[in-house]
């Protein structure tokens, strides 16, 4: 007959060690016991050898990881810098641009403000201004075409007696420098 071959215990898997007490009809030996107990053993060992290196390995994962965030970190703190400058020259340009085309609003009120939000403040600005001050030609500078013209205010403002002799003297000054 054949001989039945023996199976040795750290090459089997745990079917096959049910198998090996199976095929000797429930009575196992001690030494297939022991045989037994050695391939726990070590099948326990190298199980607790994998978990070691998965746990070192999981530990570093999580250091490279917590870098990562880090450096995203810093990354996003960057360009949150870079996007409130932008915005702040956004702003700075828009203000000019506002200011230029409407002198007579202050471009903070009109900052942030769409278009035809714009149109309708500026709208209501120049109204509630023309009602308040009518046509305010008194708010305008004087404007000399020549030092003729330079020369008959500065004799108005020397014949002026309700103003005193200090103003008087500075609005004669400030002529006479529009002479140059």
């Amino acid at each position: 007959m054949l001989e039945e071959k023996k199976q040795d215990p750290q090459d089997s898997t745990a079917p096959e060690n049910g198998k090996v007490v199976e095929n000797q009809n429930g009575n196992p030996t001690v030494e297939d016991l022991k045989n037994l107990q050695k391939s726990v053993s070590e099948k326990d060992r190298l199980l607790k050898e994998t978990e070691a290196k998965l746990a070192e390995f999981q530990k570093a994962k999580d250091s490279n990881t917590s870098e990562t965030e880090k450096l995203i970190a810093s990354l996003k703190e960057e360009i949150g810098g870079v996007r409130k400058e932008m915005e702040t020259l956004n702003i700075e340009k828009r203000r000019e641009s506002l200011a230029t085309k409407f002198p007579d609003i202050l471009p903070e009120l009109l900052i942030g403000k769409t278009d035809e939000e714009i149109g309708k403040i500026v709208e209501n600005q120049r109204a509630l201004s023309k009602k308040l001050y009518g046509d305010s030609e008194y708010f305008r500078q004087p404007t000399y075409r020549d030092e003729a013209d330079v020369d008959k205010a500065i004799d108005a403002e020397i014949k002026d007696t309700k103003k005193s002799g200090i103003d008087t003297a500075l609005n004669v000054l400030r002529l006479n420098r529009l002479k140059k």
